[in-house]
């Protein structure tokens, strides 16, 4: 989601919204809200934690509550488990997933593992790289 923040090009006046456009709803959703028009999957839960991360209400309460939304898809499946397993188990196969050097067989996207590993670590600092 923060990719193309992170470019040089990111604040020229053609890379911002035209209001014309956004009435018409002909733009680029706006990804810090993307959350308000999501079903609740994994985009749903890194737009949310975006949001209050910039408005500075980023808390511990706050990502327990959207761990506890993403236990509600079922994240763990797209792991290739079945059942919710323990957080050691959910680490050693996205550091499994990791180490594997073709995409095709991994099951999560890169972005997607980044925010189970942080919903599961709760850590709150990320390299620049790493997002």
């Amino acid at each position: 989601m923060l990719r193309k923040y992170k470019k040089n090009a990111s604040m020229k006046k053609w890379c911002f919204m035209s209001s014309f456009f956004s009435d018409l709803n002909y733009a680029t959703p706006d990804q810090i809200r993307l959350y308000e028009q999501t079903p609740i999957r994994y985009v749903y839960v890194c737009s949310k934690l975006l949001y209050l991360a910039a408005h500075d209400e980023l808390a511990a309460d706050v990502i327990e509550a959207s761990s506890d939304i993403m236990d509600e898809f079922d994240y763990w499946k797209n792991l290739g488990f079945e059942n919710l397993v323990n957080k050691e188990e959910i680490l050693s196969k996205i550091k499994e997933f990791k180490q594997m050097k073709k995409a095709k067989k991994r099951k999560l996207f890169e972005a997607k593992r980044l925010l189970v590993e942080l919903m599961i670590n709760r850590q709150y600092l990320i390299s620049n790289d790493a997002l």
